[in-house]
């Protein structure tokens, strides 16, 4: 990335009538995709430099008491803890004086709507990198095991959140048995429904047809299509880096993918006297991961 002051010949074209039909000047600005990062997961607040989530198992099940004898009395297990420690991400662009003077159209001093640019590709590039692109490898949940992967709960049971399926009726249906069978961390029986079926762009349109079809879409028998009564909600992340994994995602007020924000975006600039230029900039303090993986399910076909 250059990291040299924007100076006039890098753009002749703003500066001298050399384009005697030039018309117009401005920032390739299209239209954008709205916040996805924040219709998948948790966003929240930080006014300290590190947030933690710490989990306590519940109590197990009652235990036969006969006439005389004690309760049987049951201890209070520790399950994990997360730490989400924040991070400062940060862009500038330096300009010298005469490329701000002479600039005819202003595009040098208007520096905020690339930079706003900026900020919102690399927010939703890192959520999609913690909540799913890494998360079969690098990016871990609470119990130090890849968030999409193999669990092991506080009294031993096993559960993994992950699978190698295609999207058709048979993925959706080991993905919603999944859910159906998920336990607490004391192995008792949670209500485990996913919500959200969250795809690249290239599934979008098998994805509408597997959950809103009235009969099933992998065949001509005019059979029922089963999966529309779970009445899952399909939405399309563009920021997923493979076009054929996919994801079911429980209620968003259940899930534990989580985004904290220690500082909003926020703008920053400069003078540098010794070469007369100016810098712009901008800047954020956040966080971001997964604490807990149970209502969280991951298909990456090989």
């Amino acid at each position: 990335m250059a990291s040299a002051p924007t100076m006039r010949a890098t753009f002749d074209e703003l500066f001298e009538d050399l384009d005697p039909y030039l018309s117009s000047v401005a920032w390739l600005n299209y239209a954008e995709h709205p916040d996805e990062y924040s219709m998948c997961g948790n966003i929240m607040n930080s006014d300290q430099y590190r947030e933690t989530d710490f989990a306590v198992a519940e109590l197990g099940q009652l235990q036969k008491k006969l006439e005389g004898s004690a309760i049987e009395v049951d201890s209070i297990m520790p399950s994990y803890s997360k730490q989400f420690t924040h991070s400062t991400w940060a862009l500038g662009v330096e300009v010298t004086m005469e490329a701000i003077e002479d600039d005819k159209q202003g595009i040098m001093t208007d520096m905020a709507a690339a930079l706003g640019l900026s900020v919102r590709q690399t927010v939703e590039t890192l959520a999609a990198n913690a909540w799913f692109n890494d998360a079969f490898s690098t990016e871990t949940a609470m119990d130090g095991a890849a968030v999409y992967g193999t669990h092991t709960t506080a009294v031993g049971d096993t559960i993994t959140n992950t699978a190698s399926v295609d999207l058709d009726v048979g993925g959706i249906r080991q993905m919603l048995v999944h859910f159906a069978k998920l336990v607490s961390e004391r192995g008792n029986k949670i209500r485990g429904q996913c919500y959200t079926l969250i795809v690249p762009p290239e599934l979008q349109f098998k994805a509408n047809e597997l959950v809103a079809s009235a009969l099933r879409p992998d065949g001509d028998s005019n059979a029922t299509n089963t999966i529309q009564d779970f009445n899952l909600k399909v939405m399309v992340n563009h920021w997923l880096s493979s076009d054929t994994a996919w994801f079911g995602w429980g209620a968003p007020d259940q899930i534990k993918a989580k985004w904290y924000w220690r500082k909003r975006p926020q703008g920053v600039s400069d003078t540098r006297y010794a070469n007369q230029s100016a810098l712009s900039g901008i800047l954020f303090r956040a966080s971001f991961g997964v604490s807990d993986y149970r209502l969280l399910w991951g298909s990456e076909p090989s």
